[in-house]
């Protein structure tokens, strides 16, 4: 696997990492909002929330290295095989 390459698998594997440990940490949050009232609920509604944010924007990361990954591997294809997938 060339280096670039590895640098993508190694990005992909630190995004899911970090969705993992988000979803890891909201179900904890939503599970304390059960327990709680009053402001301190409010205060895990809202940590729920924002941890949601989170999972959305890695989830809009992964797509992003995906896309430039696979942008990078058409510019790479030589023209003749890149035309002819394309037909």
């Amino acid at each position: 696997m060339p280096d670039s390459s590895k640098s993508v698998a190694r990005a992909l594997g630190a995004v899911a990492d970090a969705a993992q440990l988000i979803d890891l940490a909201q179900g904890a949050v939503e599970r304390a909002c059960t327990e709680v009232h009053g402001e301190a609920q409010d205060v895990a509604v809202r940590l729920s929330q924002q941890l949601q944010f989170l999972r959305n924007v890695a989830e809009v990361l992964r797509h992003e290295i995906e896309r430039v990954e696979c942008e990078r591997a058409l510019a790479l294809t030589p023209p003749a095989i890149r035309d002819r997938s394309i037909s």
